[in-house]
Protein backbone atom coordinates (compact mmCIF):
# COMPACT_ATOMS: atom_id res chain seq x y z
CA UNK A 1 0.00 0.00 0.00
CA UNK A 2 1.36 3.51 -1.11
CA UNK A 3 1.73 5.98 1.51
CA UNK A 4 1.27 9.67 1.27
CA UNK A 5 5.09 9.94 1.40
CA UNK A 6 5.67 7.52 -0.79
CA UNK A 7 2.87 9.07 -3.55
CA UNK A 8 4.87 12.80 -2.69
CA UNK A 9 8.06 10.76 -3.95
CA UNK A 10 7.03 9.28 -7.37
CA UNK A 11 5.04 12.75 -8.21
CA UNK A 12 8.50 14.63 -7.33
CA UNK A 13 9.92 11.89 -9.32
CA UNK A 14 7.77 12.25 -12.36
CA UNK A 15 8.10 16.72 -11.96
CA UNK A 16 12.13 16.39 -11.80
CA UNK A 17 12.06 14.02 -14.74
CA UNK A 18 9.94 16.39 -16.64
CA UNK A 19 12.25 19.23 -15.37
CA UNK A 20 14.62 21.13 -17.86
CA UNK A 21 17.53 20.27 -18.45
CA UNK A 22 19.76 22.68 -16.58
CA UNK A 23 19.87 23.56 -12.96
CA UNK A 24 19.03 26.94 -12.67
CA UNK A 25 15.54 26.16 -14.63
CA UNK A 26 15.11 23.23 -12.37
CA UNK A 27 15.18 25.46 -9.02
CA UNK A 28 13.57 27.65 -10.44
CA UNK A 29 10.55 24.93 -11.41
CA UNK A 30 10.78 23.85 -7.13
CA UNK A 31 10.48 27.50 -6.06
CA UNK A 32 7.35 27.74 -8.44
CA UNK A 33 5.91 24.89 -7.48
CA UNK A 34 6.35 25.32 -3.36
CA UNK A 35 5.49 28.82 -3.09
CA UNK A 36 1.57 29.18 -3.58
CA UNK A 37 1.01 25.78 -1.26
CA UNK A 38 3.22 27.84 1.07
CA UNK A 39 1.49 30.58 1.24
CA UNK A 40 -1.84 28.82 1.49
CA UNK A 41 -0.58 27.09 4.65
CA UNK A 42 0.67 30.21 6.17
CA UNK A 43 -2.47 32.13 5.90
CA UNK A 44 -4.68 29.74 8.21
CA UNK A 45 -5.83 32.02 10.99
CA UNK A 46 -4.28 29.75 13.99
CA UNK A 47 -0.39 30.45 13.95
CA UNK A 48 0.42 26.86 15.14
CA UNK A 49 -1.59 25.34 11.95
CA UNK A 50 0.20 28.17 9.69
CA UNK A 51 3.50 27.29 10.89
CA UNK A 52 2.85 23.48 9.81
CA UNK A 53 0.34 23.88 6.60
CA UNK A 54 3.29 26.50 5.32
CA UNK A 55 6.46 24.25 6.81
CA UNK A 56 4.96 21.15 4.80
CA UNK A 57 5.47 22.93 1.68
CA UNK A 58 8.82 24.66 1.75
CA UNK A 59 10.03 21.09 3.60
CA UNK A 60 9.00 19.22 0.28
CA UNK A 61 10.46 22.44 -1.95
CA UNK A 62 14.11 21.65 0.05
CA UNK A 63 13.46 18.11 -0.78
CA UNK A 64 12.65 18.92 -4.62
CA UNK A 65 16.06 21.29 -4.76
CA UNK A 66 18.09 18.43 -3.28
CA UNK A 67 16.70 16.10 -6.01
CA UNK A 68 18.01 18.71 -8.46
CA UNK A 69 21.32 18.75 -7.21
CA UNK A 70 21.23 14.90 -7.13
CA UNK A 71 20.10 14.95 -11.14
CA UNK A 72 22.89 18.25 -11.63
CA UNK A 73 25.19 18.83 -8.98
CA UNK A 74 28.85 16.72 -9.48
CA UNK A 75 30.24 17.21 -5.66
CA UNK A 76 30.52 14.68 -3.37
CA UNK A 77 29.40 17.30 -0.81
CA UNK A 78 26.54 18.32 -1.91
CA UNK A 79 25.31 14.95 -2.97
CA UNK A 80 25.87 14.06 0.90
CA UNK A 81 24.18 17.05 1.75
CA UNK A 82 21.53 16.51 -0.51
CA UNK A 83 20.94 12.97 0.54
CA UNK A 84 20.83 13.89 4.38
CA UNK A 85 18.03 17.18 3.74
CA UNK A 86 16.13 14.25 1.72
CA UNK A 87 15.86 12.01 5.10
CA UNK A 88 15.49 14.64 7.50
CA UNK A 89 13.15 16.67 5.34
CA UNK A 90 10.41 13.35 4.43
CA UNK A 91 10.47 12.63 7.99
CA UNK A 92 9.56 15.96 9.22
CA UNK A 93 7.07 16.55 6.34
CA UNK A 94 5.25 12.87 8.07
CA UNK A 95 5.51 14.09 11.54
CA UNK A 96 3.77 17.62 10.50
CA UNK A 97 1.25 15.67 8.30
CA UNK A 98 0.29 13.45 11.66
CA UNK A 99 0.07 16.60 13.79
CA UNK A 100 -2.10 18.07 11.57
CA UNK A 101 -4.68 14.86 11.06
CA UNK A 102 -4.79 15.08 14.39
CA UNK A 103 -5.88 18.63 14.80
CA UNK A 104 -8.40 18.01 12.00
CA UNK A 105 -6.51 19.64 9.31
CA UNK A 106 -5.76 18.83 5.62
CA UNK A 107 -2.54 18.56 5.15
CA UNK A 108 -1.38 19.46 1.79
Amino acid sequence: MATLTNAWFWLDIALVSAMPDNAADAYAATMAKMHGPMMEGMANPDPDAAFVLGMIPHHQGAIDMARVVLQFGNDPFTHHLAEEIIAAQEREIAEMRAWAQQKGLTAP
